[in-house]
């Protein structure tokens, strides 16, 4: 297209007030969506910081209170320990050789965790310690510890003792668990330990009257904070990138990621310098020391504080420790602080793509707006152009359609035709093969060649008819000449008619038929008599046609109202119904048919379907007719299409039968329907054995009228 063909494709297209319209209105909702877009992107991106905020302000509250927990169980792990170390037989009479499996044992049991379990004497000189060899025992056996507080305070207080940091001789910084070795003053030890009166703490005029102890010595284990920092460190959450410290009751660092800070008081001038502002900022100093102060009185709780130059939310746990003396003073039950501290590092990568986002949602505005505007030029453009192939096209159609309907009309006529000229002759065929037959069974021989043509002349007569019946069903002209009969004579005389077919060729297949008292004692149905006979001989067939040996069993039953079809429930249907027909074989206890007009019982579906018994609802009562045999039974292949034209396995019929059975049924408002005989249904046959086979079920309505 030449640049003059664009701009007068463009006049031509801008000069209409429609076009022109059009364009305003493309133009004017593609900046609409997009600004919408742009606003309900910014507000779900506020609403996903939001969530990611407190996201990381839940999980530092969280690992707060795990670690907190987790310190509290190992804490009370090591003072039971203790516990039980003091009050062995051997550390109170003071066999020193028995009593070091048990020290040995409870540094086994907490390994990962402390770093040795110790004895001290009266004295408060080293008796033994489990991380010593025998050689390094002998250079550290009876060192003096007696002025460390871990031995101090159990003495005076005769309780357990847990320390704030203490360094030890190694220069390694600990916290340490003492409990006292006591026993009763009046019992002389038999290990050689001193009973001295003046290893008791003085006892006030209180105590007077209390049982006093004797002060045996203590048994104390040293941890290692920066083992314990780092087993909690590898417990924290890599994605969330958080911070561990520990604070005593004292403000005292127990443990920070970096070790100069350890064993100073957080109060301090070289730790308060350090802090403000290099690494918080000063708008945040008293909120952040009222967070500590709060702590030191053993509470819990979470705030957001900028922590070089990042926003974190530091959440607290204290450590509650039990001891006996507790109960006299409830400030020593807190034992330290937990304090994790959380980046909102996520929140942060979340704002600096919304503000990527808001950017790109602007210029995509502008984008979109300018290609909704050529868009709709363009299209504007080929909606001529198409419209004038579109008509085009629909003309040719409709020539073409009007072509396959005359083409469609004279197939049908021209197979109605051929039908009707197929009947003619062969009527004149059938009526001489059978005064043929007849002479030569009056001269008492058998030709089989007549019996080729008779039999051949009635098969072509037949595919004749079903063409015809066929042709009547598509083009919905198939009528009902109605009137009553009595079903139970219709049922004996085909029956009776298909016995002596079957005795005339010695089949070894069995038909009967037994009628139920209630349809002997009904004067009549009201239904086009042909067609019914149509229907049952059609079935009857059809069961002799795939049952080589065995029995083919007719029944007939009257249904009050409408009849539930095997419910979940397994309310008495159709097939219960039948069992009372004939107590000369079992039928299937729970029947499951589909509830559409081409119903198979293939499709093993189970519904759940209403109970009726309103007889004005859909015509009142009716007559359910049963064809069951035991012959091969319904192939898998064609049960889902059972009812429909052309469909059969066998090599003799043309597959229209069923379907024209299926037509008759309903079109007398009827339903039709067939299953395989499976597990308790099928029927015994003469020779002893269980064979498959099928049933055939359809139901007529008795009119009263």
């Amino acid at each position: 297209m030449t640049l003059r063909e664009a701009v007068r494709t463009a006049g031509s297209v801008f000069s209409s007030k429609r076009n022109l319209s059009i364009i305003s209105v493309i133009v004017a909702v593609a900046a609409s969506l997009a600004t919408l877009v742009y606003f309900y992107y910014s507000f779900s991106s506020i609403e996903i910081n939001k969530i990611a905020s407190q996201d990381v302000r839940s999980n530092s509250r969280i690992e707060s209170y795990d670690f907190a927990r987790i310190l509290e169980n190992e804490i009370d792990t090591i003072s039971t320990s203790l516990g039980i170390i003091a009050n062995a037989p051997a550390v109170q009479n003071n066999q020193q050789i028995d009593a070091r499996t048990f020290f040995d044992s409870a540094k086994n049991n907490s390994e990962s965790w402390v770093d040795f379990f110790a004895w001290l004497g009266p004295d408060g000189k080293l008796i033994w310690s489990s991380n010593l060899n025998e050689t390094v025992y002998q250079e550290y056996k009876g060192t003096d510890l007696s002025f460390r507080p871990y031995f101090t305070v159990p003495k005076s207080t005769l309780e357990p003792y847990y320390s704030s940091v203490i360094a030890s001789v190694d220069n390694i910084p600990r916290i340490f668990v003492s409990v006292p070795i006591l026993g009763s003053i009046g019992n002389q030890s038999r290990g050689g330990v001193n009973n001295d009166t003046s290893t008791l703490p003085n006892a006030t005029t209180a105590e007077a009257n209390t049982p006093r102890q004797l002060f045996k010595g203590i048994v104390y284990s040293g941890i290692r904070l920066d083992t314990v920092g780092e087993l909690l460190k590898d417990q924290l959450i890599p994605e969330f990138q958080s911070s561990v410290t520990l604070l005593d009751r004292d403000g005292t660092i127990l443990y920070s990621s970096n070790d100069t800070y350890i064993g100073q008081n957080v109060f301090s001038n070289e730790i308060q310098s350090a802090i403000y502002p290099s690494l918080i900022p000063l708008e945040f100093k008293d909120k952040y020391n009222d967070i500590l102060k709060a702590s030191f009185e053993g509470k819990q709780g979470s705030e957001d504080i900028e922590i070089g130059g990042q926003l974190n939310t530091v959440s607290y746990q204290p450590v509650i420790v039990e001891t006996n003396q507790a109960s006299r003073n409830n400030n020593t039950k807190y034992f330290m602080s937990v304090f994790i501290a959380s980046p909102h590092l996520l929140t942060n990568n979340v704002s600096a793509l919304i503000d990527q986002q808001k950017n790109f949602s602007i210029i995509m505005i502008a984008v979109i707006s300018a290609l909704s505007l050529g868009i709709a030029f363009l299209v504007i453009t080929w909606n001529k152009r198409l419209r004038n192939t579109v008509n085009t096209k629909t003309i040719e159609l409709k020539d073409a359609n009007e072509q396959l309907k005359a083409h469609g009309k004279m197939q049908k006529e021209f197979i109605n035709i051929a039908a009707h000229e197929l009947r003619t002759p062969t009527q004149a065929v059938l009526g001489y093969s059978e005064i043929l037959k007849i002479q030569s069974k009056k001269e008492n021989r058998k030709d089989e060649a007549i019996d080729a043509i008779y039999r051949n002349a009635t098969r072509l007569q037949h595919l004749a008819n079903d063409i015809l019946d066929v042709t009547r069903i598509e083009s919905q002209t198939l009528k009902l000449n109605k009137q009553r009969f009595n079903l139970n004579e219709v049922l004996s005389y085909i029956v009776n008619d298909f016995k002596n077919e079957i005795s005339k060729i010695n089949s070894p297949v069995n038909i009967y038929y037994k009628p139920a008292p209630e349809l002997v004692n009904e004067p009549s149905i009201k239904a086009d008599r042909e067609r019914v006979t149509q229907v049952i001989s059609n079935l009857i067939s059809n069961a002799i046609k795939f049952t080589q040996q065995g029995t083919i069993s007719v029944s007939a039953k009257i249904l009050p109202g409408i009849q539930v079809i095997g419910t979940k429930e397994k309310t008495p249907g159709i097939s219960q119904e039948l069992e009372k027909l004939d107590g000369s074989y079992p039928l299937e206890q729970e029947a499951r048919v589909k509830q559409d007009n081409v119903d198979t019982r293939a499709e093993k579906k189970e519904q759940e379907e209403t109970v009726h018994n309103n007889e004005s609802e859909k015509g009142g009562n009716q007559v359910l007719i049963s064809i069951k045999d035991t012959g091969s039974g319904i192939d898998p292949e064609i049960v889902s299409k059972l009812f429909s034209k052309f469909t059969t396995k066998s090599l003799k019929g043309t597959g229209l039968g069923l379907f024209i059975c299926k037509s008759i049924v309903e079109a007398h408002g009827g339903r039709i329907w067939a299953e395989n005989n499976d597990g308790a249904d099928r029927i015994v046959n003469g020779d002893g054995n269980a064979s498959k086979g099928a049933t055939f079920f359809f139901t007529l309505p008795i009119d009263k009228d």
